[in-house]
């Protein structure tokens, strides 16, 4: 590719254009030049209209307001081509001009444009201290080179992703992790665009970004729900969610038998842990690793009883199967216990989920895209599409655009938006009008299971996901052929309106998307 970043090719665009506005500002001003004067004339406005484009085409990214950008960028460079102009008949005006706008650019380059951008003024603090950049090299042959040019930084380099199942289906085994010492960390944007000159040995390079959970959105008094049910379940009427999506009708089909199953499907939790040890959680969960089993913050507990608590067990809360044969929910741990992690440890985990062969993948976590941070993500979602795996990832809570967000704008991912009990668009959450896929669930007072033993509310685009896993769950259960495209068609097209359906996508309908799902025919 010409440009590697956004940043450089913003960087770019601005400096050549600045350079061709200055030359052709003093030939005008001395009325001679000819045809070299016209051709400097082209040349600004098609640079000018380069830089209008870069600037459009990633408005969402920067880290200052587009129009001040505009101001700013396009201020400084009138302002110079005016002295250039004014100093361009006195011989010692022009030389202190040219002189100073030689020594100003370095400085208004590293200082101002290149931190025009958000995600690009790397602060030590936003990325992992052991693993600061991800690089992808082209051939592993070439590892010699770009650990000569780590070398003065004291830089080590090692496989990202050692151990995957299916090396071939993505190029996920050819990144690697570059780890900066400590006295170096804040070189690493430097670094980083040192190693994007090296065309022959590098595809691409990128930064490991620390991610954080969102913040816990406000809760309220629930609304209570008073429609019958066919099981037990002690706090069912704390459920609104429910009855939004027909649960009645759901459980009373299964329970008649009218749905079989092919499979108990397996869902994935990529989160901080769960509690595998909780009494409405413990005879639906299985173990992937000892490890995952604890969950000292509670986000990733409360996720899996949405997608799979126990139901008709005489406690707590329910989920989709009333007898518990159709899904079964396990733990990967990718966030620390204070709700931390990192591009490389999510995309271990969805490695690690693809390769067991999990069924779905649900991913309730992400942050803000950086544009120049979003190709590993995208290989790790076509990796696990490849191994079989339904991706399902929210939409975020920043009342702004999902796919300015990671994983939720990815490709091949089905991004779930969150509704209020008055079926409208929760005001934390994200639209998701622009992803390639984009469902709606309930998000706002949603009980569910906490560490030991609790239940608790909480709010977000973090609890509408594991609400469409469950369901994604107990469809595979019913068609193992479905894949993710089917699968979204089929929620898509069975799901009901909501107040804000451009914004939400439909919501989720369990019951006639479990009768869609059985029509289905096998996809390959």
């Amino acid at each position: 590719m010409l440009f590697t970043s956004v940043t450089s090719q913003y960087t770019t665009a601005y400096l050549l254009m600045f350079a061709l506005a200055v030359l052709w500002s003093l030939l005008s001003a001395k009325k001679r030049g000819g045809s070299l004067a016209s051709f400097l004339g082209t040349g600004f406005f098609l640079s000018l209209a380069f830089y209008l484009f870069t600037v459009f085409q990633h408005r969402s990214a920067m880290a200052v307001n587009p129009v001040w950008l505009l101001v700013r960028d396009l201020g400084v460079m009138h302002l110079t081509t005016t002295l250039a102009a004014r100093a361009a008949l006195f011989k010692p005006a022009l030389l202190l001009l040219l002189t100073g706008i030689l020594l100003a650019l370095p400085f208004y380059r590293s200082n101002v444009l290149l931190n025009s951008f958000s995600g690009q003024s790397l602060a030590a603090g936003s990325l992992d201290p052991n693993a600061e950049l991800l690089i992808d090299v082209k051939d592993a042959q070439h590892t010699a080179a770009i650990q000569d040019m780590l070398n003065p930084y004291g830089a080590s380099l090692q496989p990202a992703f050692p151990a995957m199942r299916h090396p071939d289906y993505a190029n996920l085994d050819d990144y690697f992790v570059i780890d900066l010492p400590a006295q170096n960390a804040g070189k690493a944007q430097q670094l980083l665009e040192e190693l994007q000159q090296l065309t022959t040995e590098v595809d691409w390079v990128e930064t490991n970004e620390v991610i954080t959970l969102d913040p816990p959105q406000p809760t309220h008094s629930l609304k209570k729900d008073n429609s019958p049910y066919p099981i037990n379940d002690a706090r069912l009427g704390e459920l609104w969610g429910f009855s939004a999506m027909n649960m009645a009708g759901l459980y009373n089909n299964l329970l008649k038998g009218n749905l079989r199953p092919a499979k108990t499907a397996r869902i994935a939790i990529l989160d901080t842990g769960v509690d595998a040890a909780h009494p409405d959680l413990k005879d639906n969960f299985f173990t992937t690793d000892e490890r995952y089993n604890t969950d000292k913050m509670g986000h990733g507990t409360h996720c899996a009883g949405i997608a799979a608590a126990v139901s008709n067990n005489g406690i707590g809360i329910a989920s989709f199967s009333p007898d518990n044969s159709l899904v079964k929910v396990t733990s990967v741990k990718v966030l620390t216990d204070s709700g931390m992690g990192t591009q490389q440890s999510i995309i271990q985990g969805i490695i690690e989920a693809a390769d067991k062969d999990y069924d779905v993948i649900s991913m309730s976590l992400g942050g803000r895209a950086n544009p120049d941070a979003n190709k590993a993500y995208q290989e790790a979602v076509d990796y696990a599409a490849k191994s079989g795996a339904i991706m399902i990832a929210a939409a975020g809570n920043s009342s702004d655009n999902a796919k300015n967000y990671v994983p939720a704008g990815c490709k091949g991912v089905i991004t779930v938006s969150a509704i209020d009990s008055d079926l409208k668009l929760a005001e934390f959450s994200n639209y998701i009008s622009d992803v390639e896929m984009g469902i709606a669930a309930p998000g706002v007072d949603i009980l569910s299971t906490t560490p030991n033993g609790n239940y608790d509310l909480m709010s977000g685009t973090s609890m509408a996901t594991p609400y469409v896993a469950g369901l994604a769950g107990i469809l595979r259960a019913v068609n193992p052929n479905l894949n993710t495209r089917n699968l979204y068609d089929i929620l898509s097209q069975t799901g009901i309106d909501t107040k804000n359906t451009a914004q939400s996508g439909k919501l989720i309908q369990p019951v006639a998307a479990m009768e869609a799902a059985m029509r289905q025919p096998a996809s390959n």
